[in-house]
């Protein structure tokens, strides 16, 4: 017996069957199924599938966060003021959304509860991190004298 985890009155983006219809019909396709779709990786029965997969894989990550959220960890401070003294050295000004995300940090590392954090690049703060290196010279030219 196969056992749907999902509750019945969950929602379901539409047109996707249900686990056991999808399981069946992926293993014992019928004969007009169209093979293209399902190469392709499109069928309903394959999307519902893939549905299981993200919303377990969801799930597994919020369980893990708040688990990792109840261990503690130690409060850490640039006293030193290291970070100050790195973003003065960088020859370019950090984005309102590079700003907030480094006070974000800084403020989760003041505390005891570890940083579950995740940074995400956009195409907004597209802005290298650092210099960008300099052109190459070419080892013949770099070895000659003057």
């Amino acid at each position: 017996m196969l056992r749907d985890w999902l509750p019945p009155q969950a929602v379901l983006p539409p047109g996707l069957p249900s686990l056991r219809e999808a399981l069946h019909y992926l293993h014992r396709p019928p004969r007009e199924a169209q093979l293209a779709e399902l190469a392709a990786g499109r069928h309903p029965a394959q999307r519902r599938l893939a549905f299981e997969e993200l919303l377990a894989h969801h799930l597994t990550l919020r369980l893990r966060k708040r688990a990792l959220k109840t261990d503690p960890a130690w409060a850490l401070a640039d006293g030193e003021g290291l970070a100050r003294r790195f973003l003065e050295a960088l020859p370019f000004a950090l984005t309102r959304a590079q700003s907030r995300a480094l006070r974000d940090a800084h403020e989760d590392l003041a505390t005891t509860v570890p940083m579950v954090r995740c940074c995400r690049v956009t195409s907004a703060a597209a802005r290298p991190w650092w210099p960008r290196p300099p052109p190459r010279v070419p080892q013949a030219a770099a070895c000659r004298r003057p």
